[in-house]
């Protein structure tokens, strides 16, 4: 997490938002003069934005919202003051299987008036269905006969 409080920098990613598709606007209550404005900036592992990619901002245990982020990667929030924990996933359907995709979550802090930004990075998550044994498969219920493809 990094704290964007020069007016520069804030201004070179404005106007790079403005560049690349209009940004994600999501105002997760009525808009409060203290709202802190986040920015995230969800990428994927060699640092290409991910469109359409679901966002989980998350306060005090709970689901604040999900929102997606737009063609260039962004979303943009309006939060309350408080403590949030951000993270991003996305799924990507090909033929026969669906690639996952998950990042961390960052811990931000939305101070009255301040901006934020932070950047998402989304890694490929193991198939898990892949790594289940014969045994479990035939306990789902699985026919064995489709079951010996998914392990080779």
């Amino acid at each position: 997490m990094k704290r964007w409080t020069d007016g520069l920098k804030t201004s070179v990613i404005l106007t790079l938002a403005g560049l690349f598709g209009s940004a994600s606007w999501v105002h997760a209550e009525t808009t409060h003069p203290e709202a802190g404005l986040v920015r995230v900036l969800v990428q994927d592992e060699w640092g290409i934005p991910a469109p359409s990619a679901r966002v989980y901002v998350n306060s005090k245990n709970r689901v604040y919202c999900i929102v997606e982020s737009d063609r260039s990667g962004w979303v943009w929030l309006n939060l309350q003051p408080g403590s949030y924990s951000i993270s991003s996933t996305l799924n990507k359907p090909e033929a026969d299987f669906i690639d996952r995709y998950a990042s961390a979550h960052a811990d931000v802090k939305v101070t009255p008036e301040e901006s934020t930004s932070v950047v998402l990075i989304l890694h490929q998550l193991e198939d898990s269905v892949s790594n289940l044994s014969p045994t479990a498969l035939k306990k789902m219920g699985v026919a064995d006969e489709v079951a010996k493809y998914i392990n080779n």
